[in-house]
């Protein structure tokens, strides 16, 4: 049961009816409790913090991650745990707090990768972009960004070389964009019937 009320929640959190997909949250979390099922536990706490996100309540989002990070002990590892580690890296990045996005980048990605959890891996690998950019290591940037390259999501290769090219338009590459876009978007994709 806990698994289809976690998977109700995420219809509801991908149709944007963000009550119904926290109260299904909340209650895959209680009985996930209560069937020890911690890997689950984690996977939905990190989900349950994606509600109060798409609401730009980042305070609550915190709480919600922090409170899957107080509940992962050393003796039950699991991937979804990367998740919270992922959710607080970004809050951290938007606060300008570097420092504690590093911290989770070195604990959230070695977990992400030892489990191949794509779902933490995309965003911690693109925090860690970001901040090497940052930092001004737009080379470093782009060669951690080439780990996405693999994922086996198809969703995700688009948006990366997206990024990828702008990053490169900042370092003095000011062509690589427009030439990348130009690539990629055939005329046919901009013919919209509205």
């Amino acid at each position: 049961k806990p698994v289809l009320l976690f998977n109700l929640g995420l219809d509801a959190e991908q149709s944007g009816d963000a009550e119904l997909a926290e109260r299904y949250f909340t209650e895959t979390i209680h009985l996930s409790r209560l069937l020890q099922n911690y890997h689950l536990q984690f996977l939905t706490l990190g989900h349950l913090a994606n509600v109060p996100t798409s609401q730009a309540q980042l305070h609550a989002a915190c709480q919600t991650y922090e409170q899957a990070l107080s509940l992962y002990r050393t003796g039950s590892a699991s991937p979804y745990a990367a998740l919270a580690h992922a959710g607080l890296s970004s809050l951290q990045y938007e606060w300008g707090n570097f420092d504690a996005v590093e911290q989770h980048l070195e604990k959230g990605l070695p977990l992400a990768r030892s489990w191949n959890h794509w779902e933490s891996l995309i965003p911690l690998t693109i925090i860690n972009a970001r901040l090497e950019y940052r930092r001004g290591n737009v080379q470093k940037a782009l060669s951690i960004l080439d780990e996405l390259k693999v994922s086996p999501f198809e969703g995700v290769l688009l948006p990366v070389e997206a990024y990828a090219a702008l990053l490169r338009s900042y370092n003095a590459d000011q062509d690589s964009a427009s030439a990348w876009l130009a690539a990629k978007v055939t005329p046919s994709m901009l013919d919209v019937n509205i």
